[in-house]
């Protein structure tokens, strides 16, 4: 059974919370080198996706994360694979356009953004959050996980106004699980495991080696 590209809303919806790393119990703390792994599962399918912290980088005095995104199949080659930079607070998410991308927030809070179907709807996307519950997982059993219901652009011909997915966001642990009940077969995607990869020994002897070089030339001055 082929995978069904369900990823779409990687840049522009809310599974994407990162937070500074030079802060601390931030919405999703992830750090340079922090690797988020998530099982996917649709149907008979299976695959997994990845989440890497990277870089921080200063843009006008404001500290955003760079972070990779990747799938990876049976095959364990990656596929569409891209960066992408974000920020967080104790409570909400932001993209680089500052707009809200997840929120943690009283019951029956709402926000909502632009439609990204574009070609299909000139409406808007809502988010609310609905109910506060206890998630299991591969990774651990989450209490007080913030549940977030999705619904699509209202104008768009294609698709009814009615919740299309669920998201599960724990404070200091982030963004947990997704069911996502637009896809068929439904998907679920759920947290497995975090870890950190370190900078390859090698690449810290090549920087070594080359700020050992400068020293010297300067010093040859």
């Amino acid at each position: 059974m082929k995978k069904v590209k369900s990823f779409r809303w990687i840049s522009t919806i809310a599974i994407l919370f990162y937070s500074n790393i030079s802060f601390a119990g931030l919405l999703m703390p992830i750090s340079v080198n922090d690797l988020y792994i998530y099982d996917v599962r649709q149907g008979t399918d299976s695959w997994n996706f990845f989440i890497q912290g990277l870089e921080v980088i200063d843009i006008g005095g404001v500290e955003y994360t760079k972070i990779a995104q990747w799938e990876e199949h049976i095959s364990g080659v990656k596929e569409d694979y891209k960066e992408e930079l974000f920020r967080s607070s104790e409570t909400a998410v932001y993209f680089e356009n500052d707009s809200i991308g997840l929120q943690i927030a009283p019951i029956g809070t709402t926000w909502s953004y632009p439609s990204f179907k574009q070609s299909l709807g000139s409406g808007v996307i809502v988010n609310e959050i609905v109910s506060i519950e206890t998630v299991t997982l591969p990774y651990g059993i989450f209490t007080d996980a913030y549940v977030q219901q999705a619904y699509f652009d209202p104008d768009n011909p294609l698709l009814d106004n009615s919740p299309f997915w669920y998201e599960y966001i724990v404070p200091d642990v982030g963004w947990v699980k997704q069911v996502d009940y637009w896809s068929s077969p439904t998907e679920i995607l759920e947290l497995s495991g975090k870890t950190t990869v370190p900078i390859p020994t090698t690449a810290l002897l090549f920087v070594s080696g080359i700020l050992s070089l400068f020293s010297l030339s300067k010093g040859r001055r």
